[in-house]
């Protein structure tokens, strides 16, 4: 998708923008109900496409978030790519066994 996408294809290009416009529209309704400053897209796409993928999605939040206060909030790529999930999980596992040590 991602490549096809970069390609210019038409298809591949309305059908992710439409999908980044939900995902900003879910998003906003997360920055609006908890006031987020802060927006973290992780997994496949967000990796593979960076900045078109997180413009995009932005710019879905940016339209769709209130207070006005709130339309400042920044929406990013996780750092972490794919790894983000293997990750999160080792740190869990690393917590709970120094608990059941102490």
């Amino acid at each position: 998708l991602a490549k096809a996408a970069k390609s210019g294809d038409d298809l591949t290009v309305r059908v992710l923008r439409d999908a980044a416009h939900s995902v900003g529209i879910a998003a906003a309704n997360c920055v609006t109900t908890l006031s987020l400053s802060c927006v973290v897209l992780g997994g496949g796409l967000p990796t593979e496409m960076g900045d078109l993928w997180t413009d995009w999605v932005g710019q879905s939040v940016s339209e769709n978030v209130f207070p006005e206060e709130l339309k400042t909030v920044k929406v990013v790529g996780t750092e972490l790519g794919d790894n983000a999930g293997v990750i999160g999980a080792a740190i869990i596992a690393r917590d709970c066994a120094r608990k059941r040590d102490s």
